[in-house]
């Protein structure tokens, strides 16, 4: 680092000093300097005393807008994060921030009325598993939402099993609500055990505003279900008419713990986990679909979706679809009845799944038994890890066409500057932990390692949170 460019660093700190001291007064008084650099050994820590991370501008790569000349530098800017959502009439750009993002993320489970059905064959093989369920949905609860879950299982739970569900049966959120229900339901249906919800469903259609349907072993996040809510409305907002014909989808992957990986299995014998990009041009460039394996081991509805699918297929009615080597009736019914389907020729409502490229990720599904993945005979060549499907996602939406903006969602639009600053993750290393490093055995491939990975999450953020080489 050459005498000019650490002037030039000690000036932009000493500047952040005065802006975040400007906007708190009250630490004028303390005797306490925001940037402190150690001396000797008095200090504790070699480390400067820095704003709290919550509040400090970040200094960011700051680049021009797409309509300014290509020749334009980059600059150094301080943009604060917790800003409001603004929206510039004239540059028709957005300025967003974390905060509004979770309070948007809130609000779309409140006072949701939601409806879960849970068949569990021989639940005491699976109780954990079942367990974990039962936890995660009743954090939809503290989110203010009213659920009921409809368990069948083939025999009575005990009053230990029952106990434990009840000490569980409180939800913190005043508006929020969480009730559970068991029906117990002869083994010899066998297969056609997981019918009954549907019925169920249908009944209580007015009464909820989301079905969910899951065999008892995925793990079902308020993630999944918020971001169900709000890409169902925007599809139905895309689609108008044809809303009946598309619905949004899960993909499922298993844990490979030995490996510290997830995987997606279902699709195991197409590339890209069977996702494929569309030609029409609504959906261009902005969804992702799967109509070679849909399978999916649940779905989720509104009132609309299955008023819809009752004209369109008669869903209220389950299908016998009996079992052969392709397809198993529990399989047929847990989402291969709805979606349109290459892989396994069944008939099927001919919905086709789609998946948002810009929210992909909530659309991933735990498979908690994790028994495929881990199985030593089990063709793993197409499975892909989640790096591997969002990198594969941007690409589709990078190559398309249509306005792909959406992916730099780790950056912050301002209008009124035009300009767009890197808002997502954060990385950095202290140069004391560097030279110690050197120090270990090995140290020196270890410092080169870790300065070549620092050197990319350089060049990913000065692309504004864009992957290389899409």
């Amino acid at each position: 680092e050459t005498k000019e460019e650490k002037e030039e660093e000690t000036k932009l700190q000493e500047d952040l000093d005065q802006w975040y001291m400007r906007q708190h007064p009250d630490l004028l008084d303390q005797s306490i300097p925001i940037h402190q650099e150690s001396k000797g050994t008095s200090s504790p820590t070699s480390s400067p005393i820095k704003p709290p991370r919550n509040y400090s501008p970040l200094s960011q790569v700051v680049v021009s807008s797409p309509s300014s000349s290509s020749s334009s530098t980059s600059s150094l800017s301080y943009t604060n994060k917790n800003t409001t959502t603004v929206k510039n009439e004239e540059s028709n750009h957005y300025q967003t921030s974390s905060t509004q993002k979770q309070i948007n993320s809130i609000s779309v489970l409140h006072m949701k009325r939601i409806f879960v059905s849970i068949p569990s064959y021989e639940y005491q093989k699976t109780f954990c598993y079942l367990d974990d369920m039962i936890d995660s949905f009743r954090d939809l609860c503290h989110s203010g939402a009213k659920v009921f879950i409809q368990l069948y299982i083939t025999s009575p739970l005990s009053v230990e099993q029952i106990n434990l569900f009840n000490a569980k049966n409180k939800c913190f959120h005043p508006d929020g609500a969480f009730e559970m229900h068991a029906k117990i339901k002869p083994l010899n249906l066998k297969f056609h055990f997981v019918d009954a919800h549907r019925k169920d469903f249908y009944e209580n259609l007015d009464s909820y505003d989301l079905f969910i349907y899951t065999e008892d072993d995925h793990y079902i996040r308020p993630t999944h279900v918020a971001a169900y809510f709000h890409h169902t409305q925007k599809l139905y907002e895309l689609t108008g008419e044809a809303f009946p014909n598309y619905s949004i989808g899960f993909l499922r992957y298993e844990r490979d713990l030995e490996n510290a990986q997830k995987l997606t299995f279902d699709q195991y014998l197409y590339k890209y986990a069977g996702l494929h990009s569309f030609g029409n041009p609504a959906l261009l460039g902005l969804y992702v679909g799967n109509t070679r394996m849909p399978y999916q081991g649940m779905f989720m509805a509104t009132q609309d979706q299955l008023r819809n699918w009752k004209t369109k297929c008669e869903f209220d009615n389950v299908q016998n679809h009996g079992e052969s080597k392709e397809i198993i009736h529990r399989e047929y019914v847990a989402s291969l009845a709805l979606f349109s389907n290459d892989g396994v020729k069944k008939e099927s409502c001919n919905v086709t799944q789609l998946f948002p490229i810009e929210s992909f990720q909530d659309f991933l599904l735990h498979h908690m038994a994790d028994k495929y993945i881990t199985n030593a005979n089990f063709e793993r060549e197409n499975s892909m890890s989640p790096q591997d499907l969002q990198r594969y996602v941007s690409k589709v939406a990078y190559n398309s066409p249509v306005d792909s903006s959406f992916l730099l969602s780790s950056s912050v639009v301002d209008g009124t500057k035009d300009e767009i600053y890197y808002d997502g993750v954060e990385m950095e290393i202290e140069p004391e932990d560097v030279e110690e490093m050197s120090r270990q055995d090995d140290g020196e491939t270890q410092v080169q390692q870790v300065l070549q990975r620092m050197a990319e999450y350089q060049k990913y953020k000065d692309r504004l949170g864009l992957l290389d080489g899409l």
